[in-house]
């Protein structure tokens, strides 16, 4: 329904958050030293508790409302099913165990006991990922933000943003609704309208999902954790639920992955149909509900940033 928040074939999205910020440390050598890497590991599981606060704060906060975020702490699983990758999984489970004491890494014959897949060995971060309802998150912190008696502009878009030239000055913001707003300070969501806004400084990005209904007697998998894919070759790819079973992944031009080679679209969803029917072979039943594809911007590497755009 047009009210509702949230609809359509994105409005059953898993929001999912990873204390890995989806990059396994294989990844990051590239960009940073182990340390660092591990750090900022420490810095996710750090957000992933604030984030949990977060929510349990507004959930109760606002319970009459009827309005929840959903949100569940997971263990993330990340797993391969390629033998000829087994030993570098096991050095990167070496690395990060030895600053995470919550990780296990389970072996061949030990996953083949607990998942229908095929596993050539994986490691389990126990609470290293989360999911929630991302829309209505976003409701409940416009909410509170409505208590501290901060306006709303709603189905508002910025037009132009007129940054000050000194740390005195405000930041001046004219909207598509012709109203021009004065802010101290600007946050701007990293989604594909505020590419023009950032100077050039961000990377386009698409994501690709399709959602499937999570029946109970899905077997082999319990959906109690999400599922990232380790690979040398393979951007990363995950699986998660909040009610569906949902597979996602995201590429730009610069990442070749083995499961998803091409760009097209179709042949990206076909990837992923066939990737979350590897996960439950022994399920016939499993129907892709929605599929949809959209872009986003993130900074050049992918990784956060932290502390004012530059």
């Amino acid at each position: 329904t047009s009210d509702a928040i949230g609809y359509g074939d994105t409005g059953h999205i898993t929001g999912c958050a990873r204390f890995d910020v989806g990059r396994t440390l294989t990844e990051l050598d590239r960009l940073m030293t182990v340390d660092d890497a591990l750090r900022l590991y420490a810095m996710g599981f750090e957000a992933l508790d604030g984030l949990q606060n977060l929510c349990g704060t507004l959930d109760g906060e606002f319970k009459n409302t009827g309005i929840s975020n959903g949100f569940e702490r997971r263990d993330l699983l990340l797993f391969t099913s390629e033998p000829t990758d087994l030993a570098l999984l096991e050095r990167e489970y070496i690395a990060v165990s030895k600053k995470f004491s919550h990780c296990t890494f389970i072996t061949r014959k030990t996953a083949e006991s607990a998942f229908a897949f095929p596993v050539a060995g994986c490691i389990l971060t126990a609470e290293g990922s989360a999911v929630l309802n991302p829309y209505a998150l976003a409701h409940l912190c416009l909410m509170k933000a409505e208590s501290f008696g901060a306006e709303i502009f709603e189905q508002t878009g910025a037009v132009d943003i007129q940054t000050p030239h000194n740390e005195d000055g405000c930041v001046i913001i004219q909207t598509s609704t012709h109203r021009t707003v004065y802010a101290d300070r600007l946050v701007l969501a990293a989604g594909s309208e505020g590419t023009r806004f950032l100077s050039g400084r961000v990377k386009k990005r698409t994501l690709y999902a399709v959602i499937a209904p999570l029946s109970e007697n899905h077997s082999g998998w319990s959906g109690k954790c999400t599922l990232g894919t380790f690979g040398r070759h393979s951007e990363n790819g995950s699986i998660s639920s909040r009610g569906y079973l949902e597979a996602s992944c995201v590429c730009d031009s610069s990442m070749i992955n083995r499961l998803f080679r091409s760009t097209d679209k179709t042949v990206k969803i076909t990837g992923l149909t066939d990737f979350i029917r590897n996960v439950l072979p022994k399920h016939d039943d499993i129907k892709i509900k929605h599929e949809y594809s959209y872009a986003f911007i993130s900074s050049p590497d992918g990784l956060p940033i932290i502390g004012k755009h530059p």
